[in-house]
């Protein structure tokens, strides 16, 4: 335990703290959940199921020029660093509390530049995105279980909720499994315009000029709920989100498994970022007098993607794992992603999986560049190169250790308290066609808690 809390203190000070707490409870829980099996006598697998605990560290980093805040050109530059924790713990016999929460914590250059030419009130480009969720799951007969959950999110521009319901049904005569779910998010927007489209006065029913540098822009007049922050009037506008995940996963023979998927989505409300400009093709180089507005795309969107993967055992050390999913939505993007891994184990206790994807997305309808939009009334547009036409691939490796425990024949250890049960350390690196790249390492920690 001590090796695991140095471990976490050289990744960021502050895990140590977060951890132990989390630590402590569950010894708590543990011990009084001990006591209770011991009076009832009870020593079955299901009543001792250990408790475990998942910890997920995170840091991504990028680089690019086509910034969707500064109308498709502009840093992209940003760093992340999130931090995740996810408990297990067993209740009943076939039953369990899930549940996980976590921070990260971000800097953005584009995001400095929501006030350029403004009036004057800035945003921060730093960012912190607190979250945390709660499930259930139940087990019933014949290995059906169900799964209820709930969550919710929190940023400086937007507060999400979250709720779901999954079903698991094995399917023994086709030695198969069939997985569905249905989630609902509802995200509040809090309407962060750029700083030259947002009135001077902090009065929700007036719109005062901009100041000289910004007025190529004409501000918003801001009607309906409104949400003051630092000093500041925005208006509030919501996003429901709607998905329907299927997976049928099956065993083909002793050495191949697959599975496919079905995911049907669908989104209502505020679509667009609020932040983001577009600028048009009027003629004009000058971009201080050039014609610009706030993205503008539909407040529906239908996405239907499917997938399939294929695992192969071709031997006790080696396996080959394939993935390749397609994606297509009524805003007229099409995507397709073939992916594979190959973990190798190089010792009893430590293997590594060099991995590869490719991805190439065609381009919405809505999507020009920066400066190739022609502007109609009613027509939608966006710079967004998120939405625009690209490939990219991402490559890298992941290590993981196992400790491997050999005990002399015949003898009978007791199950310490805290177990170690596995660390990964895996890097990945990203590079697309429009020079945005991006470097990301993960640290996974897992552990268990046994009852006594």
């Amino acid at each position: 335990m001590e090796t695991l809390l140095l471990t976490l203190l050289f990744i960021h000070p502050s895990i140590p703290m977060l951890l132990l707490g989390f630590v402590l409870f569950i010894r708590s829980i543990s011990y009084g959940q001990s006591i209770k099996n011991t009076t009832q006598n009870s020593n079955t697998d299901k009543e001792n199921r250990a408790i475990k605990i998942s910890l997920l560290s995170n840091y991504y980093e990028q680089d690019g020029n086509r910034s969707a805040i500064n109308g498709g050109l502009g840093s992209q530059a940003l760093k992340s660093y999130a931090q995740d924790v996810n408990i297990y713990f067993p209740v009943k016999d076939s039953s369990a509390l899930k549940i996980g929460g976590g921070v990260d914590y971000f800097t953005s250059a584009s995001l400095q530049d929501i006030d350029k030419g403004g009036n004057g009130k800035s945003v921060s480009g730093d960012e912190t995105r607190k979250y945390a969720n709660l499930g259930y799951d139940i087990g019933l007969s014949k290995g059906l279980s169900i799964s209820p959950s709930i969550g919710i999110s929190s940023e400086y521009d937007v507060t999400s909720t979250n709720t779901g319901l999954s079903v698991l049904k094995p399917i023994k005569k086709y030695n198969a499994n069939f997985n569905s779910s249905l989630s609902f998010v509802l995200d509040r927007w809090m309407m962060v315009f750029p700083g030259e489209f947002r009135p001077v006065s902090t009065d929700a029913n007036t719109s005062a000029s901009s100041n000289s540098s910004s007025s190529y822009a004409i501000p918003f007049t801001y009607k309906g709920s409104v949400l003051k922050k630092d000093g500041q009037l925005y208006p509030i506008d919501y996003r429901q989100s709607y998905a329907f995940i299927n997976n049928y996963s099956f065993v083909i023979n002793q050495k191949m498994n697959a599975a496919v998927g079905l995911d049907l989505l669908m989104q209502t409300g505020l679509l667009s970022s609020p932040f983001n400009r577009v600028y048009f093709n009027d003629g004009v180089g000058d971009e201080s007098v050039k014609e610009v507005r706030v993205e503008n795309l539909p407040r529906e969107r239908q996405k239907i993607a499917l997938s399939a993967r294929y695992n192969y055992f071709a031997n006790p050390f080696i396996v080959i794992r394939a993935h390749a999913r397609y994606y297509t939505d009524s805003w007229g993007i099409k995507a397709t992603t073939v992916a594979i891994e190959v973990p190798v184990k190089i010792l009893k206790s430590l293997s590594i999986t060099p991995f590869y994807r490719y991805h190439i997305q065609q381009a919405s309808t809505h999507y020009r560049a920066y400066g190739q939009h022609v502007y109609k009334p009613g027509n939608y547009y966006t710079s967004d190169i998120d939405l625009g036409e690209f490939t990219a691939h991402k490559f890298g490796a992941g290590l993981r250790y196992v400790p491997f425990k050999k005990n002399a024949d015949g003898a009978v250890t007791k199950k310490p308290m805290l177990t170690f049960k596995d660390v990964s350390v895996r890097y990945a690196r990203y590079q697309r066609q429009d020079n945005l790249h991006a470097d990301i390492a993960t640290l996974e920690l897992n552990f268990e808690i046994n009852k006594r």
